[in-house]
């Protein structure tokens, strides 16, 4: 299967004495449940429990490298040089690039780790640049598998796709549907929030697949009737994600009303398969 290099992606690494103790209590990602050589998914949040940045974390022998937005590295420095005051940790960006292989992973590649959070997004693959002069620009094709498993982008104002970062809570685009939160870990930053939205079942907002019969525009509103019930995130064709307000949808649905994007197109919407949220909303789809 061919390569694809993601431009877009960075590696930091944070190793010492200290540093797996002190990312347990700050990231919702558990550890202790990542392998030697395994990537986990999760995300940092703000106190208020919104995704600051979402990343892999992939464990290696005396820490841990950190693949996420390029646009984000200066930020999650930052926010971690803050956190770790004194302990024995250091934090820096990698000179690794990131590669993606949609297919099983066989590329002769040192550090290949299986991403964790759908099979359908292959294997992730970290070398240095002589090492993937081979790869393929794969923007178009890693948009296609996230947008056929139903798996976000988050973005900034620069890089905006499926979320904004600083503006979406965990639930809003199916993190712990994707295994990105772990609720029996203990405290993280963000977690009282997070773990109350998920014990009395608040959350509507979620992400699911939009199609219609004509191309689809990115970040266009989505309309049931006249009421604003979501929007398209980065679209592909006539296919894209888009963060829906599923009681809002329900109630739509049930009235008869037409689902559509303020361009006027009528718009069908699917859950994902790995979510189990529909029930709560009474949808099938």
């Amino acid at each position: 299967m061919p390569l694809f290099a993601c431009h877009d992606r960075s590696v930091i690494s944070m190793r010492g004495a200290d540093c797996e103790e002190l990312l347990q209590r700050l990231i919702t990602t558990n550890l202790d449940q990542v392998e030697m050589g395994e990537a986990g998914f999760g995300a940092l949040l703000a106190p208020q429990g919104k995704i600051l940045m979402d990343f892999l974390v992939i464990r290696q022998d005396d820490g841990f490298l950190f693949d996420l937005d390029s646009q984000l590295v200066d930020g999650f420095i930052k926010k971690m040089t803050l956190y770790k005051m004194r302990s024995d940790v250091t934090i820096e960006k990698s000179d690794l690039e990131v590669a993606v292989s949609l297919g099983d992973g066989d590329e002769q590649i040192a550090l290949t780790v299986k991403d964790p959070r759908h099979e359908g997004l292959g294997y992730r693959h970290y070398a240095f640049g002589n090492e993937l002069s081979e790869a393929k620009t794969g923007g178009e094709a890693v948009l296609a598998a996230h947008i056929s498993c139903g798996v976000p982008q988050g973005g900034t104002e620069e890089t905006s796709r499926d979320f904004l970062y600083g503006d979406a809570f965990p639930h809003d685009v199916n993190l712990d549907q994707l295994g990105g939160i772990d609720y029996n870990k203990g405290c993280y930053v963000g977690q009282e929030v997070v773990s109350r939205m998920h014990h009395r079942g608040t959350a509507r907002k979620r992400i699911v697949t939009v199609s219609a019969d004509q191309a689809l525009t990115s970040h266009a509103a989505i309309l049931a009737g006249e009421k604003n019930i979501g929007q398209i995130g980065l679209a592909q064709g006539n296919v894209a994600l888009a963060q829906i307000r599923l009681d809002r949808l329900a109630t739509a649905l049930g009235q008869g009303q037409t689902v559509q994007s303020e361009q006027g197109l009528s718009l069908s919407i699917s859950i994902p398969a790995y979510a189990d949220f529909a029930d709560q909303f009474g949808l099938s789809m």
